[in-house]
């Protein structure tokens, strides 16, 4: 297998997209903006999805 270091650094800048994404989300629905921005880094597709289902708190 080899790893390519532009696909690497790829992943990572979609995964902080999706935290940050997640974390204005969270705080926009008055929720843990921490616990969802880690979600968003390792669960980038699932998470906001489940955002937008549970709504406000």
């Amino acid at each position: 297998m080899h790893f390519d270091i532009p696909t690497g650094i790829g992943g990572l800048l979609v995964g902080l997209f999706f935290a940050w994404l997640c974390a204005n989300m969270a705080r926009n629905r008055k929720r843990d903006t921490t616990v969802w921005a880690l979600l968003g880094f390792f669960f980038p597709c699932l998470t906001p999805i489940i955002l937008l289902v549970i709504g406000d708190k």
